[in-house]
């Protein structure tokens, strides 16, 4: 994976952007990678790559209540629900009038059976007896848009290995990385090391804090660093932006910012928009199917 300084810097050398002096701002070529960020999206949503699947585990129902919101979920980067579970039952989906027209033919204390998709809420049948804590919602993310490099100093709640940081508020998803903390001549909270690698975890029940892991595949798999106490000092985490899609697309989104690029500057953009249809798409797709990441039109039942 390559750091968006690098990224930003590759990017420029075949904009032969240091020859002739800097043309394009950091806060430019970030705006366009935005950009072609979405386009990205949209084509791995289409192949329902796992690249953005993700998993919550975090948002619960509420007794007598026939609907959970789900606003918070991967921090609202979230595009679409693939399934939802209770315990170890799958409920079906089903479209938003025919959640409304069994509704009317059923009683309250119903379990629900089946779901639908309204806005940012996740409907239910009937609205359960009981609340449940064991929901699992498997959704498609969107990405996070890329920012500049990220910093800010942050407190701790031992008790749920939060890291509160101190602007209240963050966009960070599960995932993301690379995070480093520090302190000043001081203690770090136990179970923190400084100059180590960590990747966040988002809980959609604290959206104001997030948990840090020691390594990517530990934050998907929901596995936080234990903090045991509050260390003394000033800390500060740091954020170096990394790539999106664990860097997989790198180069591929690197063509893309370079063309968009040229294009605004030489009022041609029209072009780019173009080639992403008619090769970059085709590429993205090709890729996917030889990651077995297509999934097949048909299924056959022996």
């Amino acid at each position: 994976m390559a750091t968006l300084s690098s990224f930003l810097e590759a990017a420029r050398y075949d904009l032969i952007d240091y020859e002739e002096g800097v043309q394009f701002e950091d806060r430019e070529l970030i705006n366009y990678l935005n950009r072609m960020i979405k386009l990205v999206d949209s084509t791995l949503l289409i192949s329902r790559s796992d690249l953005l699947h993700g998993t919550e585990t975090g948002i619960d129902t509420v007794a007598s209540q026939d609907y959970v919101d789900l606003t918070n979920m991967n921090n609202g980067y979230w595009d679409s629900v693939r399934e939802v579970w209770i315990g170890s039952d799958k409920k079906e989906p089903i479209s938003v009038p025919m959640m409304y027209y069994k509704r009317k033919f059923l009683s309250s204390d119903a379990e629900p059976n089946y779901f639908a998709i309204e806005g940012n809420r996740l409907l239910f049948e009937t609205g359960a007896d009981d609340a449940h804590t064991d929901l699992v919602i498997h959704y498609n993310k969107k990405t996070r848009p890329r920012q500049e490099d990220y910093s800010d100093t942050f407190t701790v709640d031992a008790a749920n290995d939060d890291i509160q940081v101190s602007t209240g508020s963050h966009e960070f998803t599960t995932g993301d990385g690379i995070f480093q903390v520090s302190t000043s001549a001081a203690d770090l909270p136990s179970g923190l090391t400084a100059s180590t690698n960590y990747w966040a975890i988002f809980h959609a029940d604290n959206v104001a804090d997030f948990l840090l892991a020691s390594s990517l595949n530990n934050a998907l798999d929901d596995s936080a660093v234990t903090i045991s106490d509050a260390g003394t000092g000033t800390h500060t985490i740091t954020l170096t932006e990394y790539t999106p899609y664990n860097g997989r697309y790198d180069d591929f989104l690197r063509e893309m910012l370079v063309m968009h690029a040229r294009g605004k500057r030489e009022g041609g953009a029209g072009r780019a928009d173009a080639m992403f249809q008619s090769v970059f798409r085709k590429r993205m797709f090709e890729e996917e199917v030889r990651r077995g990441f297509q999934e097949p039109s048909y299924y056959v039942d022996f």
